[in-house]
Formats: C-alpha cells, sequence, structure tokens
C-alpha cells in the first residue's frame, strides 16, 4: 500500500472494508495502539483499540492480520487483547493462525530467530504459503457444506 498514516494517540483509524480503498495497515494500527497506550494507559489502548478493529468489515486483511501475521499476534498477546480479536463468528476462524504460530515456533526453536516460515526447512515455506490461503478456504468450504447439509436435514 502506497499510503504512509502519520498517527498519534488522537487518530480515527482508516477501517477496511469490502471493495477497494485505502485503509491502514497493521503496522499503523500497531503504531496507534502504542501511542494511546503511552498517553492513556493499556486498558483504554486496548478498549479503544479493539472497538475500532472490530467495526472493520471481516475482509481480507483484518482476516489475514489476526489470523496469519505472527507479529501482530504477538503484539496482541503481549498487551493482551489477543482473543478479543475473534468476535463473533470469528472465533472459527482462531485455529487458523495456531499453524502459523506453530511453524514460527520451530523456527525460534532450531535458532533462528527471524520468525520467517520459509526459514524453517527446505519446502516449508511454499507449504506455509499455500496454507495462508487453502486454510481459510477449506474452512469456508466445510462451513458452506455443513450449513448445506442442515438445511437438507431440515427440509426433511
Amino acid at each position: 500500500m502506497a499510503t504512509t498514516w502519520k498517527v498519534t494517540a488522537d487518530s480515527v483509524p482508516v477501517l477496511d472494508g469490502w471493495g477497494w480503498a485505502d485503509y491502514w495497515p497493521v503496522e499503523t494500527w500497531v503504531e496507534w495502539h502504542r501511542c494511546m497506550k503511552a498517553k492513556f494507559g493499556k486498558d483504554q489502548a486496548n478498549k479503544t483499540f479493539l472497538k475500532y478493529w472490530n467495526e472493520q468489515d471481516s475482509s481480507a486483511n483484518p482476516f489475514n492480520q489476526r489470523n496469519f501475521n505472527t507479529s501482530f499476534r504477538q503484539y496482541a498477546r503481549e498487551n493482551g487483547f489477543f482473543d478479543d480479536l475473534f468476535t463473533g463468528a470469528g472465533f472459527i476462524s482462531k485455529p487458523l493462525g495456531w499453524i502459523t504460530d506453530l511453524f514460527t515456533t520451530v523456527d525460534h526453536v532450531e535458532g533462528k530467530g527471524t520468525g520467517a516460515i520459509q526459514d524453517t526447512a527446505a519446502g516449508i515455506g511454499t507449504t506455509g504459503k499455500i496454507l495462508k490461503y487453502a486454510l481459510p478456504a477449506a474452512a469456508i468450504i466445510i462451513l458452506i457444506m455443513g450449513a448445506f447439509y442442515l438445511y437438507n436435514k431440515a427440509k426433511r
């Protein structure tokens, strides 16, 4: 994204929604949270952050960041708002990030320390990239199949 955002504790996020438009990248969200934490304290920063984060459509950016961005996931855990990123039906996607965390943990255990899925072993980087898109697609397909099954069962 070409837009560079300068934020303060009093900034209002530019939310991601359906369609093509500018929105804050995750790095800007984290910087905004840090600014708010310094000015208002962690509890208020978390409340304000989550209020706006959860107003975004369940589009690609928020979904990808909370499920596949290891750095963002770790920052959210360290600041106590990780679980609240998965509101409503979002809890269904929470296990998707565990695979990303698993590969990153393996990377750190092996002493590489980069956090990059690609460095864990030959070929795993490609697998990680594929899983990033295949798992959400599989989850959606399973949900659709389950809904179709329940609909047909209720029709009888």
